[in-house]
Parts: structure tokens; sequence; C-alpha cells
């Protein structure tokens, strides 16, 4: 009965969105706003904005290129499920001039900043806004490679 619910509101409610909403629903509402997601480590290697994490619903989400933490250690997410809480962003890339290497036409995309990876078992969700994530127990797993601020002056 879900699973055909699901299948109506898509069917019906998300075309009738703008096309902006409907390009980036449900990640449209968490514009600006700390959310944790989950999907795929993927990227390391490929050309383009870099290093994203892709959900269930296909959509890339990249990390923040000045972010050097995380693309350093990267290696280790790669083609794994993670979980990456942080802010979630809407960029705009620009048209590269006539003649000029880089993307043809502008185009958004969407980044996360300020990201906190871990590596999970299984995907329970693509997205859970802040507010939510912090109700939900914590799970065994390894966080990203930066130091917490309570761990300063603790050996590992």
């Amino acid at each position: 009965m879900k699973s055909i619910i699901a299948a109506l509101y898509f069917a019906l409610v998300v075309p009738s969105l703008a096309d902006d909403e409907a390009k980036w629903y449900p990640y449209n509402r968490e514009f600006d706003k700390g959310v944790t997601l989950q999907g795929v480590g993927w990227g390391l290697r490929a050309k383009g904005l870099g290093i994203r994490v892709i959900t269930p619903d296909g959509i890339p989400i990249y990390f923040d290129s000045n972010d050097v933490d995380i693309s350093k250690g990267f290696d280790r997410w790669q083609g794994r499920l993670i979980e990456v809480t942080g802010i979630l962003r809407k960029r705009k890339m620009h048209a590269a001039p006539k003649g000029a290497q880089g993307y043809g036409e502008a185009f958004e995309y969407l980044v996360v900043e300020g990201a906190k990876i871990r590596e999970i078992e299984k995907i329970e969700h693509s997205l859970t806004p802040k507010a939510e994530a912090a109700t939900r127990p914590e799970s065994k797993s390894e966080g990203s490679d930066r130091p917490q601020p309570e761990a300063e002056g603790r050996s590992r």
C-alpha cells in the first residue's frame, strides 16, 4: 500500500512542482541546513566536480572542494556505503567562455560543507534533516580523520 501511495505521489505531485523544486526534491527543503545523507562514496579519481556521495535517489552530492581533510583521506570511503553529516548547499557552475576548457553550459549542483563521514552497514534513509538526525542513536563506526574538539589533548 505504501508503495502505491508513493508512486501516486511521485506521478501526480512531483511533476506539478516548479522545475527547480522537482529537480532537487526532497533535498530542496533542506538547503542551507544541517543534514545527514546516506549513499555510496564515489569520484576519487573521476574528472569533474570531484568526490561525492551518490544517494539512493541517484543524486550526486559533492564535498566542498575546500575541505582538504576529506579529499586527502577519501580513498578509504571510495565505493563504500557512507553516512555524511554537514550543511547542504546548492551551488552554480558558470559556463566556460566560448573556446575555453570547462563546462559548456551553466548548471547547479549540491554540496555538503563541513562534512563528517562514517561508514555504515546499510542505507536506511537517503536524507535526514539535522533535527531528526540528532534524535537517532549513534552506531559504532569510524568518523572522519579530523580530530574532534573534545578529543584534543588525548592520544588515540
